[in-house]
């Protein structure tokens, strides 16, 4: 009678423990899930994949553990990638740990080679940055040579500047527009 309702009964966490099951046809053993500090230490010890593998069981048993995601983020090998994703969780974290996440979100950002995908990702960030982020942020869009990626970003970045700040930045934004051309790309470069 009781293997009859040991589907409703949570999993063991411990190696060892035996699951007799009805529908298996004998004992199986249960999988053990990983805990954050299997992630963590297989983060550490240079192995992403595990610790990727490790994250992605932990959040498809439906945890919201920013911390998982946070790791996950960071196993990213690609930088626009990682960047992009930093950037999403920089507004999910606490008000604490958003300063580091951005920050690692921006040097994830100038280590992307692709200009186009560098403004991308800098253009996800600015509602995250403040101080001397958004200095360095300015700093990263200014050195975008590609005239329509520098102006998204310029634009992007102008709405969240100081006021004394802001009508320069929407300037450079402008006459990044100007000096690439074209209606329909000065509409992109501008929403």
């Amino acid at each position: 009678a009781s293997d009859r309702y040991s589907f409703a009964l949570p999993p063991h966490r411990r190696p060892g423990i035996v699951d007799p099951s009805i529908n298996a046809g004998g004992t199986r053993r249960l999988p053990i899930m990983p805990t954050m500090a299997d992630a963590v230490r297989h983060y550490n010890q240079g192995d992403r994949a595990a610790a990727r593998a490790a994250c992605e069981q932990i959040l498809a048993s439906g945890s919201k553990y920013n911390d998982a995601r946070l790791l996950l983020a960071r196993a990213i090998g690609d930088a626009d990638a990682r960047a992009w994703a930093l950037a999403e969780l920089a507004g999910q974290v606490s008000e604490g740990e958003r300063p580091s996440v951005v920050s690692e979100a921006l040097a994830a950002a100038r280590a992307i080679a692709n200009e186009f995908f560098r403004a991308e990702a800098l253009a996800r960030l600015p509602r995250h940055l403040s101080g001397p982020q958004l200095a360095e942020a300015l700093a990263l869009a200014r050195a975008i040579g590609e005239e329509n990626a520098r102006a998204r970003v310029l634009a992007q970045l102008a709405r969240h500047v100081s006021e004394g700040e802001r009508s320069r930045v929407a300037s450079e934004a402008l006459a990044a527009v100007r000096a690439f051309g074209g209606a329909k790309a000065s509409a992109w470069a501008l929403e």
